[in-house]
């Protein structure tokens, strides 16, 4: 028993278990005992909202199926929450949010429209800039695009590809994802905070011209050590969170961390907090722990524009 349930959990997306619910359902002589297999499978979900997109998902794919309408009906009556249960996981996820709620209101308080401001003047310091020390050009093409676009500095040096959104300035399509190996061809849109994307391909473009062909043949890690080293890149941060009195974004990480945040207050009305973020860093929804680790900043105030 242990073994099939291993082997049950072994799945690759949630397109493949519901497959396997379907071709199951096929053949099976006791429905009820399919059924309740797959709704724990839904039960290991984090949170009351995630178990109910999954179980609407089961319920979705038998409907569309060519299963017999009298199987149709019999499943889709038994693969359902009992009440009790889904008053309890209701509780639980009030609790969560709570918990959540209260966890982020401790964090680090980022100011959205500083941030804003800080990485237009980024911007303009790039257009005003003569390119006479390109090592400066380099770091200040960089962190402008780290801070606007909050992708990784090798997705920007060599990885990253990136094109237009149609009649949209403040999106751009993204693809060549470093971390995951599932991701790394997926294309998907992320907000840019300049609104502009005419001027972030201009900047990817002058990025990448400081750096020789030569060195773009080297392996990644090679690649980041060399323009690391070069950049010295620390220093630079520091530079220009003294003149622009930047707090709390040392690093790409953290300032990964401070795009994800004022993405979501600008641009998110619909999907859950950290849904959102997971979405526009390219995390998968599944991974929880990595998208944790990126929310550093708390904005207070939740205005739309």
């Amino acid at each position: 028993m242990n073994n099939e349930m291993y082997d049950f959990f072994n799945f690759e997306s949630w397109e493949e278990l519901h497959n396997r619910f379907i071709s199951e359902l096929e053949i099976a002589e006791n429905v009820s005992l399919i059924c309740i297999k797959y709704i724990f499978s839904i039960s290991h979900q984090t949170t009351y909202s995630n178990i109910r997109t999954r179980l609407t998902g089961f319920r979705n794919k038998v409907k569309s199926s060519d299963l017999n309408e009298d199987l149709k009906k019999e499943t889709l009556l038994l693969f359902t929450l009992p009440k009790n249960i889904a008053d309890a996981l209701n509780d639980k996820y009030a609790t969560q949010q709570r918990e959540k709620l209260k966890a982020i209101n401790e964090l680090p308080k980022l100011n959205r429209a500083k941030y804003i401001r800080d990485m237009k003047l980024l911007g303009t310091m790039i257009e005003d800039n003569a390119k006479e020390d390109i090592l400066y050009y380099r770091n200040l093409l960089q962190m402008y695009l780290e801070m606007s676009t909050g992708r990784r500095d090798i997705e920007l040096y060599k990885l990253g590809k990136f094109r237009k959104v149609k009649n949209n300035n403040s999106r751009i399509y993204f693809a060549g994802q470093a971390k995951g190996k599932n991701l790394q061809k997926k294309e998907y849109i992320i907000p840019i905070l300049n609104e502009d994307s005419d001027f972030i391909l201009f900047c990817i473009c002058e990025l990448r011209a400081t750096v020789k062909n030569n060195f773009l043949k080297m392996s990644n890690i090679k690649l980041m050590e060399h323009i690391r080293g070069a950049n010295a890149k620390q220093d630079f941060y520091t530079e220009i969170q003294k003149k622009l009195k930047l707090k709390n974004l040392n690093g790409n990480r953290m300032i990964r961390s401070a795009y994800a945040v004022v993405a979501e207050n600008i641009y998110n009305d619909k999907m859950e907090y950290r849904t959102y973020i997971s979405s526009i860093l390219g995390h998968l929804e599944t991974d929880v722990h990595t998208m944790e680790s990126y929310i550093k900043h708390f904005i207070p105030k939740r205005k739309r524009s």
